[in-house]
């Protein structure tokens, strides 16, 4: 039986990321992606390092910065619970539910 597991993931790169998304699909000769199982769409977050800055007039003073990382959460739904091919190096796991929700406990569903 499936279970539907979220995992959250680091990626050093968009282009690393793009790799590890490409190997979820079989990719036909006319560049075609097709799934190889079920799973929610990518939520790409860049993680914030310092907020922006406004003065009492609502002008920008300083823009926000952030990680250089990208940072992913996905939504599996998985007979073996693990991660999928070229996805576990890049697995991280936080101790909180995080920026968002997938409709489930990340605690509680985390692969």
């Amino acid at each position: 039986m499936k279970k539907q597991v979220i995992g959250k993931y680091e990626f050093p790169t968009k282009e690393a990321f793009e790799i590890a998304f490409d190997l979820l699909h079989n990719i036909d000769e006319e560049g075609n992606r097709t799934p190889k199982f079920y799973f929610s769409d990518p939520v790409i977050i860049k993680i914030p390092l310092e907020e922006a800055e406004f003065d009492s007039e609502g002008n920008l003073i300083k823009e926000a910065t952030f990680q250089d990382t990208i940072n992913v959460d996905m939504s599996w739904w998985l007979e073996v619970i693990e991660h999928p091919e070229g996805w576990s190096d890049y697995a991280i796991d936080i101790s909180t539910e995080g920026l968002h929700s997938l409709g489930i406990s990340y605690l509680e569903n985390k692969i």
